[in-house]
């Protein structure tokens, strides 16, 4: 393989760019990969180093990271990767790394194809597959090449609450939590208050902040995520049939509530609401398809989570008003989604029976 190396850094760092090409191999549009396409992967590996112990502070930075391509070639001689490696470099530290496949750029070629379908730079049913290539300095292309701000490193606070899980209580797994996302505990009241909130409102879309503590088990060192408080933004978001925006006031009214609790918690995610309905037809209970159309996170939602939850921890609620999911599901009409490997997917999570 050749050199390992920093994107955009000297002239033995890599630059990635992602083509799209047509069903004939005609390039439809090529884009650079800046710095910050690859900070959710950052922040991952940087996480689950912190988690495993390998590192002793959560302090992710492209600065302090290394981003290799994994080649396609594993000669090097040919620019197509098969994805990417992130190495914390912090120091004094042992190395760790993480690699993360060609998947990782899904979401971003899906929004480019869009665009381009927009801008009616290609038809709808033009088929459009994507590479991500890297290359020297020296061997990048000039088409890809443009202007770019340069940030400074990005100053991260981890609020890790030391705290006995034993002492929480019993717990009930709901759809199947792995070893590899980082435990989420919610309160069941918690959970039966925001779909009883979206079945007030069958309608529309209604939204609010989830506040509770990143805390670390005394006795084994584990680090989990604890839920304890719904924010309701009822009389705060900006809600219709199909979309919901968490506004100004829907924030400074959480931070307030937060500060009044006193009980030390942070915001670490949010939750909103589907009104969608099952049709009348569909047989119970429902096939698999049906439910992931109402239980599903938008390109939108992926967003909101890309902007304002975007650490490794945070998670997204997402409830529905439709009961009879509860047939197909086993539990209340709702999904939990979060970070995996730089990611936002549908996740696995535990319940605090109270």
């Amino acid at each position: 393989m050749a050199q390992n190396g920093v994107i955009s850094r000297g002239t033995h760092g890599y630059r990635f760019q992602l083509e799209l090409r047509d069903a004939s191999d005609r390039v439809v549009q090529d884009v650079p990969l800046r710095d910050r396409i690859f900070e959710p992967a950052i922040r991952d590996a940087w996480f689950r180093g912190f988690r495993q112990g390998t590192l002793a502070e959560y302090r992710p930075s492209v600065d302090a990271s290394r981003i290799e391509p994994l080649f396609a070639d594993h000669d090097g001689n040919a620019p197509e990767t098969v994805g990417f490696r992130i190495t914390p470099v912090p120091p004094a530290e042992g190395e760790c790394g993480r690699e993360f496949g060609i998947r990782y750029f899904r979401s971003l070629a899906g929004c480019i194809r869009s665009q381009l379908v927009r801008t009616e730079q290609i038809s709808p049913e033009t088929e459009v597959r994507y590479r991500v290539c890297a290359y020297l300095d020296s061997q990048q292309p000039s088409s890809a090449s443009s202007p770019t701000i340069v940030l400074g490193p990005e100053t991260q606070h981890l609020p890790l609450v030391a705290c006995d899980r034993a002492d929480l209580g019993r717990i009930i797994a709901w759809d199947n939590p792995t070893a590899e996302d980082v435990p989420v505990l919610v309160p069941g009241w918690l959970l039966n208050e925001a779909v009883a909130e979206a079945r007030d409102t069958p309608e529309q879309e209604i939204a609010g902040v989830l506040a509770g503590h990143l805390c670390q088990d005394m006795a084994t060192r584990s680090i989990f995520v604890s839920v304890t408080c719904l924010i309701s933004g009822r009389d705060t978001v900006k809600s219709t049939e199909g979309t919901v925006t968490l506004t100004a006031e829907t924030w400074r009214l959480a931070r307030e509530l937060i500060h009044l609790r006193g009980a030390g918690e942070a915001i670490i995610g949010w939750y909103h609401s589907h009104p969608f309905r099952l049709c009348p037809e569909c047989p119970l209970p429902a096939p698999a398809e049906c439910v992931n159309k109402i239980l599903f996170f938008s390109q939108d939602d992926v967003q909101v989570m890309e902007t304002l939850f975007d650490q490794p921890y945070m998670i997204g609620l997402l409830v529905a008003s439709e009961t009879r999911l509860e047939r197909s599901l086993g539990h209340l009409p709702l999904r939990l989604f979060g970070w995996r490997d730089g990611e936002v997917c549908a996740r696995g999570f535990e319940v605090l029976d109270a």
